[in-house]
């Protein structure tokens, strides 16, 4: 089982990865030819118009982590419930998906945007037609779309469908920068983009309802009672959704009219080592999910660590001297990949580095809540961070600028790990279970001493290059510390896992 178990994992997580590859060849390369065909301004809107796709498909965001998480928790021995879960499910998300598209109309209609596009005049007029089409194309192929691949995911199609995820990525990112270089604008990118996605969705559903026959999942007529009450169920995960995107993405919506669409580029631009180390995590994460979720059920305290400690490895061992010495290096080259159109600040860099420290510190923590659908403590905690953030937001950006929007989510994210540590330590308890407490304390210090050595390069630059060493030794030792606290169990995963992955790099495969 344990053997089958990691499997999935690490098939689920080389698929990742690969979408990690494509996101960070795409950051690298597209981001200065983007700059070089167009101004900061426009590149700006475009970022803009990336992150507003979140909030356009909220609500069914929140309805698909609901239901899928549902779907872990039924399992694969009980396809009468999964089928009936899902084929419910799926009328519910089309009316969503089309009730989104009249919000939409009344957003890009209201007085709010009519006073954007005065500033932006025709980019704007093409970001109003971009949001339309793209919440058309969301409703159509793509509201549902999440409900289907995840009902497979008791059945280990988790790396299946992450690949898929990874060609359809790549095709999003290449096509829309090949009509960027053609001389298309704004429109005839962002065009390009939704009808890559609507004809790969189109070939993915197609996929998956093979995939469903073939597990014995074939067409059930819905329960409109059924649907109904799982998405009444998650509109409070919708709710928490809405405030987590808003953090992650949706800042730059605030961003671009309150310091202007150059600085928000400048903020969106110094977030992208940030975002590939994230994402760089949640390749174990992500996979990680559905196993984690089968121990939490049997109450197996010793496979249930070992997988949470995966995640801590990755933080302690690679996450944290990583960042550290990307912030010894990053200023000139991110002058050279910006083409010297964007200014650097790396004191803000610093401060982007650390949220994902302490969010990727946090993420064991929300698995466990996120798994057993603790919606209420999960609003709770979303709750407290977006009034923090919007308040963060109030005091500083007018006196520091994007610099106060950085320090505005570092504080929130603090504030959000340390009560998802609470929560998930009260659940264990509750199941006759027990927080990790050695393994996050060391977690925690190495944050604090990547948090330390960032800080001493900034404000001391003439031994920026010593500073690194001591940092360097100083994480090594902590990674020692942390060797020795975990299971076996764990020390034998985390064997394994690099064990495979240098296998796979070796081999090319």
């Amino acid at each position: 089982m344990a053997s089958t178990t990691f499997s999935r994992i690490f098939s689920g997580s080389v698929a990742s990865w690969a979408q990690i590859l494509v996101n960070l060849l795409a950051q690298l390369i597209v981001t200065p030819i983007f700059l070089s065909y167009w101004s900061a301004n426009e590149f700006g809107i475009w970022l803009t118009f990336q992150a507003a796709t979140g909030f356009l498909q909220i609500f069914d965001t929140g309805h698909q982590n609901y239901v899928g998480n549902k779907f872990l928790i039924i399992g694969s021995g009980n396809r009468p419930e999964l089928r009936e879960t899902l084929y419910s499910a799926v009328p519910v998300a089309l009316l969503s998906g089309f009730i989104q598209i009249g919000i939409t109309l009344l957003v890009v209609n209201s007085g709010y945007f009519t006073s954007f596009a005065l500033q932006y005049g025709e980019e704007a007029s093409a970001l109003k037609q971009l949001l339309v089409f793209q919440v058309i194309v969301w409703a159509i192929t793509g509201s549902y779309a999440g409900l289907l691949t995840r009902s497979l995911s008791p059945f280990g199609y988790y790396s299946r469908y992450a690949w898929w995820q990874t060609f359809m990525q790549a095709l999003v990112i290449l096509l829309p920068t090949i009509a960027v270089i053609a001389g298309g604008h704004l429109l005839m990118a962002g065009v390009t983009m939704l009808s890559a996605t609507i004809l790969i969705n189109l070939f993915l559903i197609l996929d998956v309802i093979r995939q469903l026959k073939k597990e014995g999942m074939p067409y059930l007529p819905p329960k409109w009672v059924t649907g109904l009450r799982n998405f009444k169920l998650s509109l409070l995960l919708t709710l928490r959704s809405i405030f987590d995107i808003f953090r992650q993405q949706g800042i730059r919506i605030i961003l671009t009219p309150s310091v202007g669409a150059k600085e928000m580029a400048a903020f969106a631009t110094m977030r992208t080592g940030a975002n590939v180390a994230a994402q760089g995590l949640s390749s174990i994460t992500n996979p990680m999910l559905p196993e984690l979720m089968k121990f939490l059920k049997m109450r197996d305290q010793k496979r249930s660590e070992a997988s949470l400690a995966t995640v801590w490895i990755i933080i302690v061992a690679l996450l944290c001297p990583g960042l550290v010495f990307l912030q010894s290096i990053v200023e000139p080259l991110y002058m050279v990949w910006t083409r010297g159109k964007i200014p650097f600040d790396p004191l803000l860099f610093s401060m982007l580095s650390v949220i994902v420290l302490v969010y990727a510190s946090s993420q064991p923590a929300l698995a466990i809540a996120t798994g057993n659908n603790l919606i209420k403590a999960l609003l709770g905690i979303s709750t407290i961070t977006f009034i923090l953030v919007i308040a963060g937001l109030v005091i500083f950006v007018p006196s520091f600028g994007i610099r106060g929007a950085g320090f505005a989510l570092l504080i929130a994210e603090c504030i959000s790990a340390a009560l998802a540590m609470i929560v998930a330590a009260k659940w264990l308890r509750r199941n006759q279970m027990s927080w990790p407490s050695k393994a996050y304390a060391i977690t925690v210090t190495s944050i604090l001493v990547s948090v330390a050595s960032m800080l001493a390069m900034i404000y001391l630059p003439s031994a920026k290059w010593l500073v690194l060493a001591v940092s360097l030794l100083l994480l090594g030792i902590n990674v020692r510390r942390y060797w020795k606290v975990l299971p076996d169990l764990a020390a034998n995963k985390a064997k394994s896992l690099i064990g495979r992955y240098v296998k796979f790099a070796g081999t090319g495969a």
